[in-house]
């Protein structure tokens, strides 16, 4: 999943820094099978374990996120902060 924030030319996300992000949605991995030259999109995610992380443009670490998956057979996940203060710096770029 990518989150990215909507920067105004003010360089304010759209998500209030401080405040609890959640997010949740469906995973979905792209199988190349060569032998047949098809793709398949497959969303059974059972006995994977997964992360996530807020950075910058530049690729700078602004916070890990809680990942839990609500249902890992469909690829449904859920990503969360309960403080994100230091999300300030996100569009701090865009201000200048």
């Amino acid at each position: 999943m990518t989150y990215s924030p909507n920067c105004s030319s003010s360089g304010r996300a759209t998500h209030k820094a401080g405040t609890t992000f959640g997010y949740a949605g469906q995973i979905e991995r792209e199988v190349y099978e060569p032998s047949s030259d098809s793709t398949t999109v497959e969303t059974d995610f059972t006995g994977w374990q997964g992360a996530s992380e807020i950075r910058t443009e530049s690729g700078e670490l602004v916070d890990t996120l809680a990942f839990e998956w609500v249902d890992a057979s469909t690829g449904l996940a859920r990503i969360f902060s309960q403080d994100t203060s230091d999300w300030r710096q996100i569009c701090a770029n865009k201000a200048r």
